[in-house]
């Protein structure tokens, strides 16, 4: 066969391929037609949303932390009101000779709390997809360490893409430190007050020296407001050891 007859022969046997190979390149569906990388392209957008969600996660955990932080220094390290009651604003870590002293549980309920409520404020910028969004998480405290562990899903409302991310974030909660180092003084003044027999202020006071902490007394009630200086803003842990009251006042 010479080489003019060849070229026109192979033209006419190539044309019907690439028109088969195009149709076989289709997916024909639900009255749509998705093209050679479009199913790709999906994907690598619900992979984006899913990273995306994740990015938000991380964003929330740490506006959590410090939202819950800021305002258990507010409340004297307690996530609602002391048993020992308020005075003004300040939530009692003592009313005559009971302690009401705060627990780590706390800041653990304060940062879900945060974070919940800055989840849903991120979670509303996704409700114009098409995207179901489920975040499940869990918190613990190991020592003065904040553990938040949990798993994004995602999935379409076809049910047909399917994502999975977990994420573990680790934050170091310097105010329980703080707060705990408090807590011994206090409960060092306390054993003190509690073993002397106390007849005069100056029983009292000798006591009070154990206290590593500034203070401001009026009658029976030291309040305290410690600044601490954190992201550029000053956080303040606020309470009041209140030693007055009936037959447990402890100020002659």
């Amino acid at each position: 066969m010479s080489k003019g007859i060849f070229e026109p022969i192979l033209i006419v046997m190539v044309i019907p391929l690439l028109v088969f190979a195009f149709y076989m390149s289709t997916l024909r569906g639900e009255g749509q037609t998705k093209y050679i990388g479009q199913l790709q392209m999906e994907l690598v957008d619900f992979y984006n949303e899913g990273e995306k969600f994740y990015f938000y996660s991380e964003l929330a955990s740490r506006y959590g932390s410090y939202k819950a932080m800021e305002q258990l220094a507010e409340n004297g390290g307690f996530f609602a009101e002391s048993e020992c009651g308020r005075t003004d604003d300040y939530n009692r870590w003592l009313k005559g000779k009971r302690l009401c002293l705060p627990n780590k549980e706390d800041f653990k309920a304060s940062f879900e709390e945060a974070f919940k409520g800055a989840l849903d404020e991120y979670a509303d910028w996704f409700t114009d997809t098409d995207k179901i969004i489920d975040n499940s998480f869990t918190t613990r405290l190991d020592d003065e360490k904040l553990i938040v562990e949990g798993v994004i899903r995602l999935e379409s409302k076809d049910q047909k893409l399917k994502y999975s991310l977990p994420y573990h974030f680790e934050y170091d909660i310097w105010l329980l430190r703080e707060i705990e180092n408090l807590k011994n003084s206090v409960s060092d003044t306390m054993e003190c007050l509690e073993n002397k027999d106390l007849k005069s202020d100056e029983d009292i006071n000798n006591c009070l020296r154990y206290i590593n902490f500034d203070y401001k007394k009026e009658g029976g009630v030291l309040k305290v407001d410690i600044a601490k200086f954190d992201l550029n803003k000053d956080i303040t842990i606020k309470f009041v050891l209140d030693f007055s009251g009936g037959e447990d006042n402890l100020f002659v």
